[in-house]
């Protein structure tokens, strides 16, 4: 989160801004999140903690989608659910708007990210990155074999059922299926270190509920 945020920095987080979490374990040990009503939803440019989205499968040594407890990460929030994000020639847009302040150097920018690949999302570069729809609960996305890849693991996630594809068809273990709605609100966020943030352009979407507060408070202690 450089440079808004550098080694030994502290912070105080705001749970009560957006509502503090409840936290309960399933007997098929998932982690279920309540949250009591808060002051205010998220908001665009908000630097929010939260739990890292994914964990390691004990038996597998992969990474899974699931609500890291151990793990937390800060990162600015750039788009809501319901945005579509788009970076482009090394502009991010949110709903085809430039988003101030980030990516302002386009050719800079464009020399150092062009060979750089995410592992997932189409063989998107970080300099040209989408579109991806952003979604909120109770959306409705239709599915196809093109598609499937930018949702599969939240929808998995959602679910606790594996995605399979087999021809020109989508099937959610055995059940095939054209679309799906889904449960949770989702949030894309990056850090501000742009050249070096492990964020949303890599591992994905942020489900809300893992979203633990609102950094209000940022001191040094450098001296």
């Amino acid at each position: 989160m450089e440079p808004t945020l550098k080694k030994s920095d502290m912070v105080i987080a705001n749970k009560i801004i957006y509502g503090p979490r409840i936290l309960s374990l399933t007997n098929d040990k998932i982690i279920k999140a309540y949250r009591l009503k808060g002051v205010r939803n998220v908001v665009r440019n908000d630097i929010i903690i939260f739990n890292y989205p994914y964990c390691i499968d004990t038996i597998t040594g992969n990474e899974i989608r699931s609500m890291n407890l151990n793990q937390y990460y800060i990162k600015r929030c750039v788009a809501l659910p319901g945005d579509t994000v788009r970076i482009h020639d090394g502009i991010c847009k949110i709903n085809g708007n430039v988003v101030d302040g980030i990516y302002d150097n386009q050719k800079l920018l464009l020399e150092k990210l062009k060979h750089i690949i995410p592992d997932k999302y189409n063989h998107w570069t970080l300099a040209n990155w989408g579109p991806y729809y952003v979604p909120k609960s109770n959306d409705i996305v239709k599915l196809t074999k093109n598609n499937i890849g930018l949702y599969q693991d939240i929808i998995e996630y959602e679910t606790n059922k594996k995605i399979k594809i087999q021809e020109d068809f989508v099937f959610l273990d055995k059940s095939q299926i054209k679309e799906y709605r889904f449960i949770n609100n989702y949030y894309f966020v990056m850090g501000d270190n742009i050249f070096d943030s492990y964020d949303s352009r890599y591992w994905g979407v942020l489900p809300e509920n893992h979203i633990i507060g609102k950094i209000d408070f940022i001191w040094s202690t450098r001296k």
